[in-house]
């Protein structure tokens, strides 16, 4: 439910922002936004991941979980601390027009430091970060409404989203009391774990190469104008992908607490509906990007972003790529194979590297050669892991998974799209009616059908809704 928060919000916000802003300075708050990331991976290294899974292996012993927690709670404030000393001197060699959205950015510091999610996700309690994360976002939205007019605006609207953050933060340390006890600061202690969070560092570096680093490229060699086609669609993936998302968030403590208690079989039933699931979700989307990209861009985000077109259809096969990446890579973190997850990832921000430069350099294709290149790159990502997990993964579960939710995919949005398409209707009228009639036929089909991966992750809240449907908890 917090997943769908975190879509239906910037679904409300996008529109507006994009036309109130304009391409040119909500590219440069994603440009920012991207070089500020680089910071962010320093500061916190890989203790999200890290803590997280830590966490999930000592869920029933406080001692242990408290120690564990306050080693990477002393360890992150450190790191932060150092990475904002680099960004003050950074700040003083990087253009004069940025500084502005740089120093609010100097909030974002605090945010780091007070972030504790990680906690809560490893012991798998989500409604904390759901419900106190929920209400600072839907404040956020209604301040954008009210504050943001104009495109100089642009710093307003980035301090918005980094207070937002910090609030959203803070609001979560008070829950910290009865779950831990204090414990004192040891440096020995702090930096035992070193080994294990750089292990998880890597990889965050490699990804944050091959998805941030295409902004950066795109603002520094093409205009700030392509960053925002780019971003903008990027956006709506990631929101479309954040029900996934919020599965494999639930997925990670749940496997390596599985995984600790040696519950190897229960882990191959757990990779069977994993797949299901990214295929149930993400086929229809893609096959809807495909059928109403051109009126979707126009009336999204206004008719300055049609060039955006064409990187929507190209992009929208991440719905799949992305899904089984984010779902793999999951997998291979919570079974200690970070490793195998850090070469996956490494060669994917080679490859997204050198196709930048090609396609940007000596092609000048913008926002659009990005595109080709993050596709490349998610595939090589997704391919090698997939490889590594060979031994987990039935590969016959990718085959015919495809073709089941193709199929329903198409029966549900092909003829009703086309038929739409086809009429007088305004283009607002026509994608309205094409998501509600195709979402409609879509599920009451895998309801039909009992389908199981919709029954096991989609049952509960169907029954929250309708008392009468019934489902299988345990298939």
């Amino acid at each position: 439910m917090y997943q769908f928060l975190a879509i239906a919000l910037p679904i409300v916000t996008v529109p507006y922002v994009s036309r109130t802003l304009g391409a040119s300075a909500l590219g440069e708050y994603y440009y920012i936004a991207a070089v500020v990331s680089y910071f962010n991976i320093v500061a916190i290294l890989g203790t999200t991941d890290y803590g997280q899974r830590e966490i999930a292996k000592r869920q029933g012993n406080k001692e242990a979980r408290s120690k564990l927690f306050w080693d990477i709670f002393y360890f992150r404030s450190i790191c932060t601390s150092v990475t904002l000393i680099v960004y003050v001197l950074f700040i003083f060699i990087f253009p004069s027009r940025h500084h502005v959205l740089l120093i609010i950015n100097f909030l974002s510091f605090a945010s780091w430091i007070f972030d504790v999610s990680w906690y809560f996700q490893g012991m798998e309690n989500f409604k904390v970060t759901a419900i106190r994360n929920g209400l600072v976002k839907i404040l956020a939205t209604i301040l954008i409404f009210i504050l943001i007019r104009k495109p100089s605006d642009v710093a307003l609207y980035t301090f918005i989203y980094v207070i937002a953050g910090l609030i959203g933060n803070l609001t979560m340390i008070p829950y910290l009391k009865d779950e831990l006890v204090f414990k004192k600061f040891q440096l020995t202690d702090i930096f035992s774990h070193v080994k294990g969070i750089l292990g998880l560092f890597l990889p965050v570096v490699a990804i944050q190469l091959y998805t941030v680093l295409n902004r950066v490229m795109l603002g520094a060699l093409s205009s700030s104008t392509q960053v925002s086609y780019f971003s903008q669609i990027m956006t709506i993936i990631n929101l479309s992908l954040s029900i996934m998302s919020a599965f494999v968030g639930v997925l990670t403590p749940h496997i390596a607490n599985i995984y600790s208690k040696g519950l190897r079989q229960e882990i191959k039933k757990l990779s069977k509906l994993a797949i299901n699931f990214v295929y149930l979700l993400g086929l229809p989307m893609m096959l809807g990007c495909l059928v109403c990209g051109s009126i979707f861009v126009p009336v999204f985000f206004g008719y300055q972003y049609k060039p955006s077109i064409p990187i929507l259809y190209i992009l929208s096969s991440l719905f799949i790529i992305l899904g089984f990446g984010q779902v793999l890579g999951v997998f291979l973190i919570s079974t200690d194979r970070q490793g195998s997850y850090t070469v996956a990832v490494s060669l994917a921000a080679v490859a997204n590297l050198i196709l930048n430069f090609v396609f940007l350099i000596i092609f000048h294709k913008g926002a659009v050669g990005v595109s080709i290149s993050t596709i490349v790159s998610e595939t090589i990502a997704t391919g090698v892991q997939m490889y590594y997990l060979r031994n987990i993964l039935d590969m016959t579960n990718f085959i015919t998974g495809f073709f089941r939710y193709g199929l329903i995919s198409l029966i549900s949005i092909l003829p009703i799209g086309l038929l739409i398409l086809l009429t007088g209707l305004s283009s607002l009228i026509k994608l309205i009616l094409i998501i509600i009639f195709a979402v409609l036929a879509y599920f009451l089909i895998l309801i039909l059908l009992k389908d199981r991966a919709f029954n096991y992750i989609l049952g509960p809240i169907v029954k929250k809704f309708y008392k009468g449907y019934k489902y299988k908890e345990n298939e």
